[in-house]
């Protein structure tokens, strides 16, 4: 091998169990020139692309949209950031966040008074009339109000907050499920 100039180690081409990649190649394109067809590249469909090109996809911005961990809603002018370790899920009757610490869903409330969307949240949860004391503040001109009871979850105690946000056009709430003892935990940023 090392008289003729090639490489003392290589693997015979009779030994070979596939053909050389390069001698593949240009066996290829030695061939393709025999047919005497001219060298093309594949038409593309450019109105087809062009008709796609701004297409919107994934979550409807009307519904809120999700980006890593943040949530925005155009429409409401709200955006909030998962608790980091936590997923966002953008369903269309409501906006999840999972974790190890806990869950909470943001879904449209009842009625504009905040005790009675609590209220009602609680009832639709299943666990009655709330313990908690109810607190009530402002965040960024958003007039909120929350309540925390303890409450049962896969027979574990739990703590079960509800905050209702009172936006101009319509009252939302965010059920929170935390570890007994740690109230609204993780989601104190929202």
């Amino acid at each position: 091998a090392r008289t003729s100039g090639k490489d003392a180690n290589a693997i015979p081409t009779w030994a070979s169990t596939h053909p050389n990649s390069a001698d593949r190649v240009r066996r290829a394109a030695a061939l393709a020139q025999q047919t005497g067809r001219p060298e093309t590249t594949p038409p593309q469909d450019t109105a087809f692309l062009r008709m796609l090109d701004g297409l919107p996809y994934g979550d409807d911005p009307k519904e809120g949209v999700v980006d890593g961990q943040t949530f925005r809603h155009p429409g409401l002018k709200l955006k909030f950031t998962a608790p980091s370790g936590y997923a966002i899920a953008n369903g269309s009757d409501a906006v999840s966040i999972v974790g190890q610490g806990g869950q909470a869903e943001m879904r449209l409330g009842q009625g504009s008074d905040l005790g009675q969307a609590i209220a009602q949240r609680f009832s639709q949860l299943g666990t009655g009339t709330p313990t908690g004391q109810l607190q009530n503040g402002t965040a960024n001109g958003i007039p909120y109000a929350y309540v925390t009871t303890r409450a049962a979850a896969n027979n574990r105690a739990v703590d079960a907050t509800v905050v209702a946000y009172r936006f101009p056009s319509a009252t939302y709430t965010f059920t929170l499920v935390t570890p007994a003892g740690s109230g609204i935990g993780p989601f104190q940023p929202l």
